[in-house]
């Protein structure tokens, strides 16, 4: 079982765990830790204190056996992989969160008891870790669209105007609603179109591993035949004998050369300017760009 905590040594009390916690005067810094329980289980949390010999003493104390206990930088970086919350959020989660923050900020919770009630529900550590940045973002003093534009990566350009819209308007649990609405509505649709590619991206993969199969290995044992009759071979069938050679001979290239390719895409999609580029040619085929116009109306 993991548990995870946020505390102040210097004022004993739960808070939320900004980078720097102003405390009067002084800015406290916060550590991510690591530490093992007395039966073995891990627990992950942050706490406020001048140093991290500090926070391993309040470990100690406690009767946990600290692992890792690193600083959380400005901005919400730290080191531990699992308090990363610099990765996105699935559409899914995306939806599930915009609803209970809306549910709950409907009710008249604050924004950031709001934040913290998601934090304490949240799933999995990566949504943990998000809504907890953004809480502390919150308590700085931030408002919620522009502690969101913070997450570029969970949270879309258009979703932080839309909250920001809210913000200003006063409406923002009606406009979190509708949030959610359609990011429901195109996570389903998501599902259905991956539920109608999956029987056809399955027979392409079969299609590909038997036209590789007859190329490598039925092929060469036909050759062998019209190599033993020595007569001319039509030139389809001498295509086909120079297809299988370069299976037979360079096939792992090819695998090489095709991981390659889709390493590169990858990482040229990280760019904004490839990733517009990209999104243009989608939008304009026929049928996949009325799929995504919409995924994303």
């Amino acid at each position: 079982m993991h548990g995870r905590d946020a505390w102040c040594i210097r004022c004993g009390a739960v808070r939320a765990p900004a980078a720097r916690r102003r405390t009067g005067e002084a800015c406290v810094p916060a550590f991510a830790y690591q530490a093992l329980d007395p039966s073995g289980n891990t627990r992950r949390g942050v706490l406020q204190a001048d140093t991290a010999r500090a926070v391993r003493g309040v470990l100690r104390e406690r009767g946990l056996n600290p692992l890792s206990v690193e600083e959380v930088r400005e901005g919400g970086a730290t080191a531990p992989a699992g308090l990363s919350w610099r990765r996105g959020l699935g559409t899914a989660q995306l939806a599930l969160l915009t609803r209970q923050l809306a549910t709950l900020l409907g009710a008249g919770l604050p924004i950031d008891e709001a934040l913290g009630a998601l934090a304490e529900q949240a799933d999995n550590e990566r949504q943990r870790a998000t809504v907890v940045a953004l809480r502390a973002r919150v308590s700085e003093g931030a408002s919620l669209a522009g502690a969101l534009r913070e997450f570029p990566d969970a949270f879309p350009d258009l979703y932080c105007a839309t909250v920001g819209a809210g913000e200003q308007s006063g409406h923002l649990a009606g406009v979190l609603d509708r949030l959610a609405d359609h990011a429901e509505a195109s996570d389903a649709l998501r599902q259905k179109v991956l539920a109608a590619l999956a029987y056809p991206l399955l027979l392409t993969l079969v299609a590909i591993a038997v036209v590789a199969g007859l190329l490598g290995w039925v092929v060469p044992q036909i050759i062998a035949v019209f190599d033993n009759l020595q007569q001319a071979l039509p030139w389809p069938t001498r295509v086909l004998v120079a297809l299988s050679a370069l299976v037979r001979h360079w096939g792992w290239l090819l695998l090489l050369l095709v991981a390659g390719l889709a390493l590169a895409a990858r990482l040229a999609l990280r760019r904004e300017a490839w990733r517009e580029r990209w999104h243009a040619t989608l939008l304009r085929l026929p049928l996949v760009g009325r799929v995504e116009r919409a995924a994303n109306t």
